[in-house]
């Protein structure tokens, strides 16, 4: 049996997406298959450029910052 991840790569911030498609390309080198979803079409396009495969989950997430965050 293959291992499987699905990374949410949210597309507010560009990092998430980087991640992912790092993560995807180190992973398959082990066997791992990643599945990268993300929350935007600007984020499916950053995908797209860097030529990782993805879906987009959601155009309407985002992220909320409260008096906690850092």
């Amino acid at each position: 049996m293959t291992a499987r991840v699905l990374w949410l790569a949210v597309a507010e911030a560009r990092g998430h997406l980087m991640r992912a498609h790092l993560a995807r390309g180190l992973l398959a080198e082990r066997g791992v298959l990643v599945d990268v979803v993300t929350t935007s079409d600007e984020g499916a396009e950053f995908l797209a450029e860097l030529g990782t495969p993805y879906e987009v989950l959601s155009r309407r997430h985002r992220l909320v910052y409260d008096e906690r965050q850092n």
